[in-house]
């Protein structure tokens, strides 16, 4: 995952499929969403009534309080977490204990550059991954929440293509989302939270579907409503 996602569905499509309360009323959709921009995500209330899924809107750039304060890291990017780090790493720690929430994506995208033989410029390829079998459209991802803003939980993995990728979204199913929303009592709790979801992000990585599109669309800052930006290539785009 090389920094760019879709949802596409307006907050309140995409707040009745999940089975959500919707809080992110003026969320309408984007094919392109790129790290600093906003995103829908889905964070646990606690209520009267019991715990509650809620989706509310961020921005997709980690930003704890204390990032504010250290001078050195005013203008640093954490737009996603190592999921094999999150307790060993002190920045990551608290929030993973405390905050985490879920992403939910219709897919993402993926980058790789091919050499040429001859020499010349490099060929870069783009890809779309997305697990089309739904009922919801979305995948539930794995993030770690500071206030209002966001990053994706990552970790090496296998689509059914076989093309490896370096970062690729923490994938849950329902039973594992509801842990990770779940705050964690202690350091063990969570790591054998973490240690379920690597085993079910592995296998929902197999049956993710993978399709090549079109760079150039990716490019474009007024093509985020652009549906052809996730739809395969085909003959006549050559």
């Amino acid at each position: 995952m090389c920094g760019r996602f879709a949802q596409p569905s307006p907050s309140g499509a995409l707040a009745t499929a999940l089975h959500v309360a919707d809080d992110c009323l003026t969320w309408e959709g984007r094919y392109s969403i790129a790290p600093g921009d906003a995103a829908p995500i889905i964070v646990r209330e606690d209520t009267d009534f019991g715990p509650m899924r809620v989706l509310v809107e961020a921005t997709w750039n980690f930003r704890p309080r204390w990032v504010a304060r250290a001078g050195n890291l005013s203008n640093a990017k954490f737009y996603n977490a190592r999921l094999t780090s999150l307790l060993d790493v002190g920045m990551w720690r608290a929030a993973t204990l405390a905050s985490r929430c879920l992403v939910p994506m219709r897919g993402f995208f993926d980058w790789t550059t091919d050499k040429r033989s001859d020499g010349s410029r490099p060929v870069k390829t783009a890809r779309y991954l997305s697990l089309p079998s739904l009922p919801s459209e979305s995948m539930l991802v794995g993030g770690i929440a500071a206030g209002m803003t966001f990053s994706v939980a990552v970790h090496n993995g296998e689509c059914s293509s076989g093309h490896v990728h370096e970062a690729m979204p923490v994938l849950l199913d329902e039973d594992t989302a509801d842990q990770w929303l779940t705050a964690a009592p202690d350091l063990e709790a969570a790591r054998e939270m973490i240690l379920r979801a690597q085993e079910r992000t592995a296998h929902l990585n197999s049956l993710l579907q993978c399709h090549e599109v079109r760079p150039e669309l990716l490019n474009r800052k007024n093509a985020v409503s652009d549906h052809r930006i996730i739809e395969p290539i085909t003959t006549d785009d050559y």
